[in-house]
C-alpha cells in the first residue's frame, strides 16, 4: 500500500530516525500443526 506523500502520519513516518532500541523481531513461523480455519 503506497504511502500518501500529502498524509501527515505518512510524513512523520518516512521523516522519523529509525529508534536505536528498535529491532525487529521476525514473525515467528507458522506451526505444523497449525489448521487454517474457514475464514482462511
Amino acid at each position: 500500500m503506497p504511502m500518501d506523500p500529502l498524509d501527515p502520519y505518512a510524513q512523520l513516518i518516512m521523516e522519523a530516525p529509525p529508534s536505536p532500541d528498535y529491532i525487529p523481531r521476525p514473525e515467528a513461523p507458522p506451526s505444523p500443526d497449525y489448521i487454517p480455519g474457514p475464514e482462511a
